[in-house]
C-alpha cells in the first residue's frame, strides 16, 4: 500500500498524472486498459485536469475502456449520475469511441441493471483474454462507505457477484455497485479523498480494527494489485504517509 499527501493546490494535477500514466502503461504493455470511474465531486476535478494535460502522455484511447464503480438510479441525463459527470468533465473531450464506454443502464430495474452490467463486464473481460479490470478509482464517504457499499449494508454480505443493485435506504435510494470480488482483483486501485471532513475516517479506515460493517472501505484489500491513496493535506492531516502495515 502506498499513501501520497499533496496540498490542496497540487492534489489535481498529481492524481491525474498518476491516473494518466497507469493507463499509458498498461495499454503500452497490454494494448489496452481497462478502467472503473468513481462519481463525486472529487473525480471531477481530477477529470478536467486529465483533459488539460493528456497530450503530455501517449494513449491511445481507443484502446481504453471505461466502466462505473457504482451509480445512483436517476436519469442519465442527471447532475446525479456519475457516470454523466465523466462524461462532461472527462470522455466527451478525449477521442474515446462511444463503444468503449459502459455505463449502468439506469432506466432498467435495479435488478435488471445490476445483471446488465455483470453480464456486460464479464463478457468485456472475456474478450480480452483477462480476469481483472486494470484500474478502479474509488472514493470515500464521511461514514466510511466506497462504491455503494454503506455501513451495515447486506451487499457487503453479497458473494458470487461483480455487480449488485439493490435500496441503499429510504434516504440513499436505489443503488448500483460493483462489489469487492471484483474491484480485489483489480491491477490498481486508487482510493481519491480530499477533505477536513474525511482526514478521521482515512484515518480509520487505515489503522483501525478490520470491521467493514461498520467501515466498509476496509473491505477493499487487492489480493496481488496496487493499493494506492492519494489524498489532500486536510483528509491526510491523520495519516502516517507510507506506513510499513499493509
Amino acid at each position: 500500500m502506498k499513501i501520497e499527501i499533496k496540498t490542496k493546490e497540487t492534489f489535481n494535477t498529481f492524481a491525474a498524472r498518476r491516473i494518466l500514466s497507469i493507463i499509458e502503461k498498461t495499454v503500452d504493455s497490454k494494448s489496452f486498459c481497462t478502467v472503473a470511474l468513481s462519481g463525486g465531486k472529487t473525480p471531477a476535478g481530477i477529470f478536467k485536469e486529465m483533459v488539460a494535460i493528456q497530450s503530455e502522455f501517449d494513449i491511445n484511447w481507443r484502446r481504453v475502456f471505461f466502466f462505473w464503480g457504482d451509480e445512483r438510479m436517476v436519469d442519465s441525463e442527471s447532475d446525479n449520475n456519475n457516470a454523466h459527470m465523466a462524461q462532461i468533465n472527462l470522455l466527451d473531450h478525449l477521442p474515446i469511441p462511444s463503444f468503449n464506454i459502459f455505463p449502468f443502464r439506469t432506466d432498467l430495474s435495479v435488478t435488471h441493471a445490476a445483471a446488465d452490467m455483470e453480464e456486460k463486464l464479464r463478457n468485456h473481460l472475456e474478450v480480452l483474454s483477462t480476469n481483472s479490470i486494470d484500474l478502479v478509482l474509488l472514493g470515500l464517504g464521511e461514514d466510511g462507505h466506497t462504491l455503494s457499499l454503506f455501513p451495515n449494508s447486506y451487499a457487503l454480505k453479497v458473494r458470487d457477484q461483480w455487480a449488485y443493485g439493490y435500496l441503499a435506504s429510504p434516504t440513499l435510494g436505489e443503488r448500483l455497485t460493483l462489489l469487492p470480488e471484483v474491484v480485489n482483483n483489480a491491477e490498481y486501485v486508487l482510493f481519491l479523498v480530499t477533505g477536513a471532513n474525511k482526514a478521521a475516517t482515512v484515518q480509520k479506515v487505515l489503522y483501525s480494527k478490520y470491521d467493514p460493517d461498520v467501515t466498509p472501505a476496509q473491505v477493499i484489500r487487492p489480493i496481488t494489485g496496487n493499493l494506492e491513496w492519494i489524498l489532500d493535506e486536510d483528509a491526510g492531516s491523520l495519516v502516517k504517509v507510507n506506513p510499513k502495515k499493509k
